[in-house]
């Protein structure tokens, strides 16, 4: 048997529900029970999952306790501090405990965390299912055979395997639901499609996923919509990738499979800027679809071009407009770019006071650094700390530790460009804008829609 632990700090509802599954994690556990191997799973989110609670290392060092002697945890950025004190606590306990990292958090500074912490020995890399299936298997020997890991040999160096093959089949995949209390979420993840072709300078996701997108069919993603309407009531669904439209045929194809089946659930998805049409509209519309996020990121074209987003803030203000003829629309601005002047935020924050008139809802985020990213990796010598943008109740181990590592835990951290205390005034100052998140993390922030 072995432990995998999914470490992340949520928030609840108004219903007191969580906001998601963990989806990713599941699909591991679901992989390894499917070879056979018996999984003790620790869902930090079932049991801690008010964000007010307070985020103490003994809490989490008491959650992790007497787990297995192979103990697998997956977590995100804001949480990857607090996993590593007290992966290091643990380890002083029992020395011989193997413990393996996996998740958005780790896998873009896997080399940084077996360079630092003796207490990780090894850090999967993103898709997971194949590699910890194989680590558990082999019994965490001949480690260089194991596609997929950076990890730490007998002479204490640190090797980099090749990227595992990603699963082409997704089809054959479930997430493990029988490990969940599935009426502790508001909503449910669906995961349609695995990797993002789209090469947004700011995301980290082609360096987590690889190259490409691998797609569900569009039978196989109702079969488990249908399972979980099913089996558990739920009625409320996401589809968390960033590629849905991708294929419109697919689109198309699962909204008429919702009609055929007469499902009656609600359901919201990522919309792409570029590749929204009419067709596409009119399909969603009639299938359950109440809702559309958009990443429009920011209202200056300069800025826009720069980001490698393909549209300009003008096709972006025609495919809102029609959006909301169908469906309700939440719309992402991002501000503290490296390459950000004044006049590129003004314009985002009077396109969002444009924005107020209509039914659409917006999130304004300050810019979290993403390790991978073409901007961090062009930018990460001048990451900036602002305590103030910290939470009261940090525990102290964890801020030494993140002011001590800035490049393992950037996600703590802003880009200290020239004009940064300036647009923060601005931004503070904008009256239109409920500003109320100064440290948002892209890989681990749970925000209900209704908010």
């Amino acid at each position: 048997m072995i432990t995998i632990a999914n470490i992340c700090f949520g928030t609840i509802d108004s219903d007191g529900k969580i906001g998601y599954a963990p989806i990713g994690t599941l699909y591991i556990i679901q992989a390894l029970e499917n070879a056979g191997i018996e999984v003790d799973f620790r869902n930090y989110l079932e049991e801690y999952p008010i964000l007010d609670t307070p985020k103490s290392i003994q809490t989490l060092v008491n959650f992790l306790e007497n787990s297995e002697n192979n103990l697998f945890i997956s977590c995100n950025s804001a949480t990857l501090p607090y996993v590593i004190i007290a992966c290091n606590k643990l380890k002083e306990k029992n020395s011989s405990q193997k413990i393996i990292l996996g998740g958005l958090g780790p896998t873009g500074v896997a080399k940084e965390i077996l360079n630092t912490f003796s207490c990780i020995d090894i850090v999967v890399l993103g898709e997971g299912e194949a590699a910890t299936t194989h680590l558990v298997q082999n019994n965490f020997d001949n480690l260089s055979e194991i596609n997929g890991i950076f990890y730490r040999d007998k002479n204490n160096q640190i090797q980099m395997n090749p990227r595992a093959q990603r699963i082409q089949d997704l089809d054959n995949l479930l997430p493990a639901y029988h490990k969940i209390n599935p009426n502790a979420y508001s909503i449910f993840g669906i995961v349609s499609s695995r990797g993002c072709p789209c090469k947004c300078t700011y995301c980290g996701e082609e360096y987590f996923w690889g190259n490409g997108n691998v797609k569900r069919s569009p039978q196989n993603i109702i079969q488990e919509i249908q399972f979980l309407h099913e089996k558990y009531g739920q009625c409320r669904f996401e589809f968390v990738d960033d590629t849905f439209v991708l294929n419109k045929k697919r689109v198309i194809e699962f909204c008429n499979l919702i009609q055929q089946k007469n499902l009656n659930i609600e359901w919201n998805f990522n919309g792409l800027i570029n590749l929204m049409d009419d067709d596409i509209f009119q399909a969603v519309s009639g299938s359950g679809c109440y809702e559309i996020f958009y990443g429009v990121e920011s209202a200056s074209d300069r800025i826009l071009k720069t980001l490698n987003k393909q549209y300009s803030i003008e096709q972006a203000d025609k495919v809102i407009e029609k959006s909301l003829q169908y469906v309700d629309v939440v719309l992402s601005f991002i501000w503290g770019f490296p390459f950000e002047t004044k006049e590129d935020l003004i314009k985002t924050l009077e396109y969002i006071n444009q924005v107020k008139e209509t039914k659409a809802k917006f999130w304004l985020f300050p810019l979290t650094p993403v390790p991978m990213s073409l901007v961090y990796e062009q930018n990460k010598h001048q990451l900036a700390f602002y305590e103030e943008t910290i939470d009261e109740g940090m525990d102290k181990e964890v801020l030494d530790i993140v002011l001590k590592y800035p490049e393992i835990f950037p996600g703590y951290y802003f880009y200290n460009s020239p004009n940064f205390q300036e647009l923060n005034q601005i931004v503070n100052s904008f009256e239109s804008v409920d500003y109320n998140a100064q440290s948002v993390f892209v890989d681990g922030l749970i925000v209900p829609r209704n908010s």
